[in-house]
């Protein structure tokens, strides 16, 4: 569904989709076709169903790469949340910078007011 190399879950970081299809598509001799975000497919058909120009569009997420770089790439306005998978060194190795970096979640109303 996505290429996301982990996640965390109650016992920690876990190995996500990523850690694993590279060795599938090898075995299988093909590319997998990925529907979820980073995949541009995944921000067209988020637009499209909303019926919304890319640039009214925030998109908050604590994967540096393959949420908020990626729905800048897409046109998005990106938002970096230092909770849940998030990782200091993942952000300062991060092949862009984010629009706007939060700690929590809790301050997205805000950042939001402020960009009204």
């Amino acid at each position: 569904m996505h290429r996301g190399l982990y996640w965390r879950t109650s016992e920690g970081l876990q190995f996500d989709t990523s850690a694993f299809l590279a060795g599938l598509e090898q075995a299988a001799g093909i590319e997998a076709e990925v529907v979820g975000n980073p995949a541009v497919a995944f921000f067209a058909a988020a637009l499209a169903h909303l019926g919304a120009d890319a640039s009214h569009i925030l998109m908050a997420g604590d994967d540096i790469e393959t949420d908020v770089l990626a729905a800048q790439r897409q046109g998005l306005t990106g938002v970096l949340v230092k909770t849940g998978k998030y990782l200091p060194r993942a952000h300062r190795a991060a092949s862009g910078t984010p629009d706007h970096a939060l700690d929590s979640f809790a301050g997205l109303p805000a950042l939001l007011e402020q960009l009204s």
